[in-house]
């Protein structure tokens, strides 16, 4: 395939994506925002402009090098296997080199004082920021970020993807500099305060945080607002309750961006100072290991089990209550909320019940969560692997 017809190719996925971004054409992204979203520099309702400004931004990026396309299969498609072959041959190289793209990224600052801002948040990060997936999950992002680094690499992506819309949108050198500013901490407190694995407010929690640095004022509040509001129509409040806010100026505008598209599975963005070269450090093998995981409920009817022990193995799920195992295999290919959710159990345990659970394997997590549901009634496990 030449060099053309993989340009049209991305170019496609480009503007797939952004169709769905902006919801065109009765499309949905999976926010609580209902119909299409218009960016601040275009009319409301003028469908036409923002066509338009898909077709051409989607041309635009397709053009730049170093931006590559690698299909995602489905579930029950070998999605699984798939994204543990990638993760297990960048593993190396992702470890090995997170870190220093990083740091590259941040070294394309120009203005010093906001370089020395940036420098001082990056000292004052958990260290679980520079080890830690890109997902919570594992199942969104490009699959080579479930390594460990993949957070860091996550972020120079971001970065990078910023370099080409500020080029896009036309931005000034100042706002080039808060622009990366404001993406290199935009994730900065992720895992939350303390860093616990994952927070629904790390965009509020890492714009606090920079607004504690010592920098320029006028930068450190355009980085705030940006890291405050990048998670932009899919914020939710700490309960994981919705707190949708579409971007209503040119900066929340191109951070948003930035951070959705370099985060799609199917698009992988090279950016400066990683070495491809380092050989792997695990195999697919590794990664497809079941995991298992038990926990209990606090609140329920007697219609649900007290605790389940429940083994995640590629594309099933064996749910073990009272002694006895059910197993269900994915029924959904779309993730929704979060969660997969699973079907074809056997037996009375689970019987009319709804299973969904809001991990995967492939991130080696540490815990989450199972939420078993009949009728309108519902009861949540939080899981973790058994104690040594």
């Amino acid at each position: 395939m030449n060099s053309v017809s993989n340009r049209n190719i991305l170019r496609q996925e480009f503007k797939k994506e952004l169709q769905g971004y902006y919801q065109l054409n009765g499309q949905k992204n999976g926010s609580p925002i209902e119909g299409t979203i218009y960016p601040p520099d275009i009319t409301p309702n003028d469908q036409v402009a923002l066509e338009k400004r898909v077709d051409e931004l989607s041309s635009f990026l397709a053009s730049k090098e170093g931006i590559n396309f690698r299909p995602t299969p489905e579930f029950g498609k070998g999605r699984v296997e798939d994204r543990a072959q990638v993760a297990a041959s960048a593993s190396g190289w992702v470890k090995a080199s997170s870190r220093v793209a990083l740091q590259t990224a941040t070294s394309m600052i120009g203005n010093p004082a906001i370089q020395a801002m940036v420098n001082e948040g990056l000292k004052g990060c958990e260290a679980e920021f520079f080890t830690a997936p890109s997902s919570k999950s594992g199942m969104f992002h490009p699959a080579d970020e479930i390594n460990e680094g993949g957070l860091a690499l996550h972020t120079a992506r971001v970065v990078q993807m910023g370099e080409h819309l500020g080029e896009f949108f036309g931005l000034n050198a100042s706002e080039k500099d808060n622009l990366r500013a404001g993406l290199v901490l935009h994730d900065s407190v992720k895992g939350g305060d303390p860093w616990a694995g994952y927070s629904n407010e790390h965009g509020e929690l890492a714009g606090q945080f920079i607004a504690s640095l010592n920098g320029p004022a006028d930068a450190k509040a355009v980085a705030a607002q940006i890291a405050t509001n990048h998670m932009a129509l899919w914020r939710q409040k700490n309960d994981g309750t919705p707190n949708p806010a579409v971007p209503d100026n040119k900066m929340d505008m191109i951070a948003s961006l930035s951070d959705y598209l370099a985060a799609r599975d199917n698009i992988y963005v090279d950016v400066p100072g990683v070495d491809k070269s380092i050989a792997p450090i695990s195999t697919p093998e590794d990664r497809m290991k079941p995991q298992v995981y038990s926990g209990t409920t606090k609140n329920r009817s007697k219609e649900f089990p007290r605790g389940m022990e429940i083994t995640m193995d590629k594309e099933d799920l064996h749910v073990v209550i009272n002694g006895k195992t059910y197993t269900g295999k994915i029924n959904d290919p779309e993730i929704k909320d979060g969660y997969l959710s699973y079907g074809g159990f056997e037996g009375k345990e689970l019987e009319g019940m709804s299973v969904k659970a809001n991990f995967w394997l492939l991130t080696g997590a540490k815990g989450g969560k199972v939420v078993l549901g009949k009728g309108a009634e519902t009861a949540e496990y939080f899981v973790r692997p058994p104690q040594a």
